[in-house]
């Protein structure tokens, strides 16, 4: 399946502060309350946004060849803070 790099999008801030949140730790309905509360409208699940989230910024960033970020919101829940402390604690090479 192809996939056409012009038809994904980048996910909103406010879910991408809501997925910030999930990875710090805070509760999935609480970050989802707080960052974009209209996603809860309709019986809508907070741990169903924040996967969708998860799973639109893997497909941005394949589609744009970049395995390498889409790597580590592609782990399970249980490694989300060993993959989020890798994130933000690489440093660029020199």
């Amino acid at each position: 399946m192809l996939i056409d790099p012009v038809s994904l999008s980048f996910p909103a801030p406010a879910s991408l502060s809501a997925l910030r949140a999930w990875y710090a730790g805070v509760d999935s309905r609480k970050a989802v309350q707080r960052y974009c509360a209209q996603a809860l409208e309709g019986r809508q699940s907070a741990r169903g946004g924040i996967g969708r989230t998860r799973r639109q910024i893997v497909a941005f960033a394949l589609s744009r060849h970049r395995g390498d970020l889409a790597m580590p919101f592609q782990c399970s829940a249980d490694e989300r803070t060993c993959q989020i402390e890798q994130i933000f604690t690489r440093r660029p090479s020199a």
